[in-house]
């Protein structure tokens, strides 16, 4: 199972690595990025839902107690971030999925901002989830 948990974990990181360096070259101009988010995009989305249920799971098993901690606080914080992340991303994704023609420019140039903010989003959250799930195979 450790075997598992780290290569998801892996998994998770090395998305987020590889969308923070096409992010960087888009920025930068060193080659033409449109293309490859059509290849991008679907590891993004695995690595969204595997976030997403790795910290329900994590907010699932946390303690009863009353008391507020630094896990707590870390656990919540990364459960809702997942959740906003993956109602952001799958809704933008979708919508340029399907057809983008008959929509006014205005809506597409506020789809196109939003993944100014999405990327961004990803790569904490994606990177995060994936470096917690690579420490915890490492101690088991």
């Amino acid at each position: 199972m450790a075997i598992v948990v780290r290569i998801l974990g892996m998994f998770n990181v090395l998305a987020a690595a590889v969308v923070f360096v096409n992010v960087l070259s888009g920025h930068a101009q060193l080659w033409n990025t449109g293309s490859l988010w059509d290849y991008i995009n679907p590891i993004m989305g695995i690595a969204v839902v595997i976030s997403l249920l790795v910290n329900l799971r994590r907010k699932i098993s946390l303690p009863e107690d009353d008391r507020v901690s630094r896990m707590y606080l870390e656990v919540n914080v990364l459960f809702y971030a997942s959740i906003i992340l993956t109602m952001i991303f799958f809704s933008n994704w979708f919508y340029m999925l399907w057809d983008f023609g008959d929509a006014s420019d205005e809506s597409r140039t506020r789809h196109f901002i939003y993944w100014w903010f999405i990327n961004p989003y990803f790569i904490l959250v994606s990177g995060i989830t994936g470096y917690h799930l690579w420490l915890k195979a490492s101690r088991s």
